[in-house]
Order: C-alpha cells, then sequence, then structure tokens
C-alpha cells in the first residue's frame, strides 16, 4: 500500500495525529481531516494535505473521499459527560455522511473504522464469557451514553460493507495511552497521581484494566488494512494484560512517585458506591470552580466490572504488538508526563 492516497478523518486529535506520522512515516500520501483547522499539526506529522470539513454535513465530502485508496476513520466524539444526541450527531449521523460519499464517489479499497470496547458495556462473568472475544452477543447492559453512540455506529458501518459491498474492517481498541493522550487514560493516571483515586486490595486485583498503546491501535488499522479476510471482520485491539488492575494502578503509583490511599477490603458494590460518590463530590467542585468534570461516572465503570478482554484474533491474523506489556508503554508514557510538568 506504500505511496497510495490515504485519508485519515480526525486527524487532529490524539490517535488521529499518531495516524498521519505513522503513514507518513511508511510512504503514504496522507490527506488528512478535522472539524477544526490542524493544517499546522498535521503537516507537521508529515500529512500532505489536509481538508478541513464537518463530517455531519454531508455536502462536498464528495472532494474529501476523492482518489483516496483507504480510509482510516477515527473522527469522533469522545466526551463521556456528552449527551446522546450530540454522540449520535458525530459519531453515527458523520460515519453515515462519510460511507455514503464513499459508496457515492466508487468506493474506496478499503476502509477502517474506530468502534471501542465500548460496546460491550458492563463487562463482568454474568455478561460474558471472559476473556470477551469478537464474536459473543453484546449485553443490554449497557448504560453510557458514548458507549451505544460506538454501538450504532459500528452496526452502521457493517451495515454498508453488506447492503453496498464496502470492503469495511471494524476495530474496537481499549481505553489508548501513550504520549499525547490528555482524556480517559490521562485522567486516570492523574488521579492516581494525586492520590485521588483509592483502590482495594480485594476487588482491584480480581478484576483485568483494559489498555492499548496508541502505536499498537495504529499498527493494527494498518496491518488490517492490508488483509482480505478482515474485511465485514470486528478485532478487539487490546494488549496482552499482563496485569490486573491492581497491578497495574499500583505500577502507576510507582512510576508517578504517589501514594494512593488504599481503603480497607470491600464488597463490589459497596466499593461501586463509594466510587460513584467521588464523582458526584468531584461534579460539585468542578462546577464551583467552573471546570470540567475530571471523576467521570462512564469513565469509572471500567473499575466496576471485569474488562478482560480477548486479542486472539488480531494476533491469530498475525499482527505483533508493538507493547504486548503495558508496563513499558506506561513507563514511556508516564516519563512524557513528567517531562511536561502535566502530573
Amino acid at each position: 500500500m506504500s505511496g497510495d492516497v490515504v485519508l485519515v478523518t480526525g486527524a487532529g486529535g490524539f490517535n488521529g495525529r499518531h495516524m498521519v506520522k505513522f503513514l507518513s512515516g511508511k510512504g503514504y500520501l496522507v490527506r488528512a481531516t478535522d472539524v477544526k483547522d490542524f493544517a499546522g499539526e498535521v503537516r507537521a506529522a508529515g500529512a500532505s494535505e489536509f481538508v478541513k470539513a464537518d463530517l455531519t454535513r454531508r455536502n462536498g465530502l464528495e472532494t474529501l473521499v476523492k482518489d483516496v485508496d483507504v480510509v482510516f476513520h477515527i473522527a469522533a466524539l469522545f466526551d463521556y459527560l456528552a449527551p446522546l444526541e450530540k454522540l449520535r450527531l458525530v459519531n453515527v449521523d458523520g460515519t453515515r455522511n462519510l460511507l455514503d460519499a464513499i459508496v457515492e464517489e466508487g468506493g474506496a479499497p478499503r476502509v477502517v473504522v474506530w468502534s471501542s470496547v465500548a460496546v460491550y458495556g458492563i463487562v463482568n462473568e454474568k455478561n460474558y464469557k471472559l476473556p470477551v472475544t469478537e464474536d459473543q452477543p453484546l449485553t443490554s447492559e449497557c448504560p453510557g451514553a458514548y458507549d451505544r453512540s460506538k454501538r450504532e455506529q459500528e452496526e452502521l458501518a457493517l451495515r454498508y460493507y453488506r447492503e453496498h459491498g464496502l470492503p469495511v474492517t471494524v476495530i474496537r481498541p481499549a481505553p489508548i495511552y501513550g504520549p499525547g493522550n490528555m482524556y480517559g487514560v490521562y485522567n486516570l493516571i492523574w488521579f492516581v497521581a494525586k492520590g485521588v483515586l483509592p483502590f482495594t486490595a480485594e476487588n482491584a486485583a480480581k478484576i483485568s484494566l483494559p489498555l492499548v498503546h496508541v502505536d499498537d491501535v495504529c499498527g493494527a488499522a494498518h496491518f488490517l488494512a492490508g488483509k482480505k479476510e478482515a474485511v465485514g471482520e470486528i478485532y478487539n485491539v487490546v494488549d496482552d494484560n499482563t496485569l490486573n488492575a491492581k497491578e497495574s494502578l499500583e505500577l502507576i503509583a510507582v512510576l508517578t512517585g504517589a501514594r494512593p490511599v488504599e481503603l480497607p477490603v470491600v464488597p463490589l458494590k459497596l466499593f461501586a458506591k463509594l466510587v460513584m460518590q467521588l464523582s458526584k463530590v468531584s461534579a460539585f467542585m468542578a462546577k464551583r470552580r467552573g471546570e470540567r468534570q475530571r471523576l467521570e461516572p462512564d469513565m469509572l465503570n471500567y473499575l466496576l466490572g471485569n474488562f478482560y478482554f480477548s486479542n486472539e484474533k488480531l494476533k491469530k491474523a498475525g499482527y505483533k504488538f508493538k507493547y504486548p506489556d503495558r508496563r513499558v508503554g506506561l513507563a514511556e508514557t508516564i516519563s512524557w508526563y513528567l517531562e511536561k510538568g502535566l502530573l
């Protein structure tokens, strides 16, 4: 595929910029797009072209996808506090507009759509056989608005594969970390670094905290775009779960020099109530200060289930993880945060 023209949507975001850098480094001509003007940033990352475009507006998108060989559709509203209507507008309607334009333009050889493991909803032994594989039916327990919007997005994308023959592949990344990440996993690291997030020996040691390095999300997307057998398929993109949640949080604490408060051993339901109360306090304090709430309920769901996902399908396809063990990636990432004075 080297030398092909590839389109990266959401190129101004954390994942998008990494994807632009990854692809340009492999010799692709990268057409980058975003709803905001990130021309300087994405060109610095290696894009050969930047086109400002709003995917929620259908008109003119044919020009965006014209003569493109591969589309890496990353653009999305990733905001745990956003209402479902706003999330649907970007994540679902925006995807529909983009795919319509591709179909009308004649279709790109490959389209890789970023979904999320969030589509699985509440993951535990009651709802799934662990580790969770891509072929298991999705549970009805999906409380988060962001999670539901991503379900609808990937269902829509796969419908274009079935009904229009569009060569779509869907990836479901775990929460993504890496240098430059400033939302999601960064919040979790910040909470541990500041001693805000307590954890217990019993609860956290029995559950998995899913993570994946941004380099592996980019690498997996590129790898799958070159595999014919990946068309119409879904792939979890998550590291090897080498550490459980307690060990992961303890590692973050060591790397940041923090000493999180360790609560006495408590039942999971009580622990959940304590964590959600912390979230309410966070919301109250943020409102008083006129700031955005940091401790978001939907994000905390990852500490209240057993989010253990399988990456065997991706590995059997032939992908080799750059960061299968999160210890290396987290050490590099936290070092970057400390250098930038972000912790």
